[in-house]
């Protein structure tokens, strides 16, 4: 009898588990166990010379001989263990940094191995990637055994017992959600500490509560989600389990409320009635909200594409005189365009065949800073189209000649755009700025990417430090709102080998900051794609090698040069960069 597909996907990752990924047989001559780092990485002899070997100095590159990152497995299950929510300890231990690998790092990394001469990547029969072994688990659980909040849900009318109760009442009101957006979490949103700046999220959101229910329930539904995290989050005392269900339950109904109500806009829609429009927009905007807080659930990305199907149906002249059609529209623009660079050729061709996003080319010649792009408009619009000449190059509907002549303007203009500050919010102008440093690295990954980098005379490795600087400033200011993700995964994914112990270090403390300012927010879901880039790049490029010098059957044939999103679209990641 022919054995089952199961069988055989058990059968062969039993046999790659078996494969001698970091060691080999074969004899290599003995090395020094006191060599730099860099030495160590490419396997060269190295005579030890301090502050920099010979061979660095011969080859110019920095020479470092540094602790490497500790991947201890007792280590990395007391993290497991231990680190159910924000902890600023639970990433370190005796001054060390600890990353966990799981079974799924290795079978992806396994896929990413196996070369095809057309250039692009594809997996060997009959490996699967499919959750082989607990079919009960979900796919989020299996790859990072997460936490869950308590799912129990308190009925309604418990609910509003609960509401009127003197211990709970005050903290779980209507009143006490609403006073909660509109002096919190409204202010949070855009660098709205300036009185020259204006935020939307303030004076548009909090009237049109007044008049559009579905958006009223969606911001009660924020609120509840926002106070879950404050009371998971709580330092000096442990959290009230009892008030997180009734947080989560308020949560979830709010939530359900809204949708209800947007079903029953669309079961009379009329698409040339604006204020149905506009309750339909900014109702849609609030929920994406809620799930790119929410850990940055990739459930964002239905909303998004929601946002996409009514902006298609509006003319350009109906967006713009609109102020919520206008807000609405700049809010989902930024994440639009950074999703797109995230996405490998094959998905982002799928993605733009079912979001198409109308772009409105007056929205974005503007250099003067947007708040709600952290940038102007037009350096995001620069951002937009590397991503699409790429993404054209690689599908060959561009020729070499073209797509390098195009790339090569970009970097003109590049260097002679500027962009224009706003008076009184220096956050502001320094997340300008690190987007301006991020772009230029981000053209030469992508020239990297294809091998094309020797067209460009100058290089980006000066701007790198930069973007560090810029990074670390914005991310310790007392007035900083929000956090440009983007340029974060640009300086963190680029340039993987180069001095790579101390920028992961430094990446991972500046993560532990951000997950204090924002517990459970995007934060989460970005950290973990950028250690799953990070991990299958050490599995793919580094491990498999051993000691001896010589290479294991996997370290045959690795494709080259990495590319990031390959990781990202195998984890399934749909990154709300902002």
């Amino acid at each position: 009898m022919a054995r089952s597909k199961v069988e055989k996907s058990k059968e062969t990752t039993s046999s790659l588990l078996s494969l001698p990924v970091f060691s080999s047989s074969l004899k290599g001559r003995k090395k020094s166990r006191n060599g730099c780092f860099m030495c160590k990485r490419r396997k060269k002899k190295c005579d030890e010379k301090k502050p920099v070997c010979s061979t660095c100095r011969r080859l110019n590159i920095q020479c470092s001989y540094k602790l490497r990152l500790s991947w201890q497995a007792v280590n990395q299950r007391f993290v497991e263990q231990e680190s159910h929510f924000v902890n600023p300890e639970s990433t370190t231990a005796n001054g060390y940094h600890f990353i966990i690998f799981s079974i799924w790092d290795v079978l992806v990394s396994y896929k990413l191995r196996q070369p095809a001469s057309s250039g692009t990547l594809y997996i060997l029969e009959p490996f699967s990637l499919e959750k082989y072994e607990n079919d009960t688990k979900t796919e989020e659980e299996w790859r990072y055994e997460v936490s869950k909040i308590n799912s129990s849900v308190i009925p309604r009318s418990e609910l509003e017992r609960i509401q009127n109760d003197l211990t709970y009442g005050p903290r779980t009101s209507e009143q006490f959600l609403f006073n909660l957006y509109t002096k919190v979490l409204s202010r949070t949103k855009s660098f709205a500490r300036s009185e020259f700046i204006p935020n939307d999220f303030i004076h548009i959101v909090i009237p049109g509560c007044q008049k559009f229910p579905a958006l009223y329930r969606s911001v009660l539904a924020l609120s509840a989600l926002d106070l879950i995290k404050g009371e998971l989050c709580k330092k000096n005392s442990p959290h009230d389990e009892y008030l997180i269900t009734i947080y989560n339950s308020l949560f979830i109904g709010y939530k359900n409320d809204a949708l209800n109500y947007l079903h029953d806009i669309l079961d009379g829609f009329d698409i040339e009635v604006v204020e149905m429009l506009e309750e339909l927009v900014i109702t849609i905007l609030i929920l994406c909200n809620i799930e790119i807080t929410n850990k940055g659930n990739k459930e964002w990305v239905r909303y998004l594409t929601e946002a996409s199907l009514i902006f298609g149906a509006l003319t350009t002249e109906k967006i713009l005189d609109s102020d919520i059609f206008k807000f609405a529209y700049k809010y989902f623009s930024l994440r639009y365009i950074l999703l797109l660079t995230t996405l490998d050729h094959i998905t982002l061709k799928r993605f733009l065949d079912t979001t198409p996003w109308p772009l409105i080319e007056s929205l974005f010649v503007d250099n003067t800073i947007e708040p709600m792009f952290g940038c102007s408009p037009y350096l995001l619009h620069v951002i937009y189209k590397l991503t699409i000449f790429s993404y054209l190059y690689e599908g060959k509907k561009m020729q070499m000649h073209e797509f390098v002549a195009k790339l090569t303007k970009m970097w003109y203009i590049l260097n002679t755009i500027t962009q224009d500050e706003i008076d009184g919010c220096h956050e502001l102008t320094i997340s300008a700025s690190c987007y301006f440093y991020a772009t230029k690295i981000y053209l030469y990954t992508i020239l990297i990417r294809h091998k094309l980098e020797h067209f460009l005379d100058d290089g980006y490795q000066a701007y790198v430090p930069k973007l560090w600087d810029q990074l670390t400033e914005l991310s310790l200011s007392q007035n900083s709102l929000f956090f440009p993700n983007w340029c974060f995964l640009i300086i963190t994914t680029s340039d993987l080998l180069e001095n790579e112990e101390a920028k992961r270090i430094k990446a991972l403390r500046l993560f532990t900051s951000l997950e204090i300012n924002w517990p459970l927010s995007s934060v989460v879901q970005i950290r973990k794609a950028i250690e799953s880039i990070w991990k299958v790049y050490d599995l793919v490029y580094v491990g498999g090698s051993g000691g001896s010098g010589g290479k294991s059957p996997l370290d045959r044939d690795k494709p080259d040069p990495f590319d990031c999103r390959q990781v990202l679209k195998e984890y399934e990641y749909m990154l709300a960069l902002t």
